[in-house]
């Protein structure tokens, strides 16, 4: 399903737009009317609406989310409205969350070691995978 669309090449993102919510919701509708759905996994969702849809429509199967608040070039894709739509709507229905190190410390508004940054997101619910970026490690 398609939640946002970008306009970037490698020097960073240009434009985002993120399809109506009736659209949205008409493609879940579309999937879950179609096949079996044993479980999903989000990428940039890109607005705090589609994040809350996402959440009541399938937060009832085990969930997989990415939550893509920081691009590999550093452009930010999410602002403290999705920031706190992934902490309040998708992170308690989530079976695990796979933030980047950027991405965990945004979550959380704190710096820290990632498995300290592991432990506090995992406390929400989820099991966590805090990924790296260069030179960091992950946990």
């Amino acid at each position: 399903m398609v939640t946002a669309v970008t306009a970037q090449d490698t020097t960073g993102v240009h434009a985002v737009h993120v399809p109506p919510h009736a659209i949205i919701d008409a493609q879940i509708s579309a999937v879950l009317d179609d096949l079996p759905v044993s479980t999903v996994k989000t990428g940039m969702l890109g607005s705090p609406e589609t994040m809350r849809l996402v959440a009541e429509r399938l937060g009832h199967l085990p969930l997989g989310v990415d939550p893509v608040l920081v691009a590999t070039s550093g452009a930010v894709l999410g602002d403290g409205a999705v920031r706190t739509a992934y902490v309040d709507c998708l992170l308690p229905v989530a079976a695990v969350i796979t933030p980047n190190l950027d991405e965990a410390r945004s979550l959380l508004g704190t710096h820290g070691a990632p498995e300290e940054l592991a432990a506090q997101l995992s406390a929400s619910g989820p099991a966590v995978v805090v990924t790296g970026g260069p030179g960091d490690s992950a946990t």
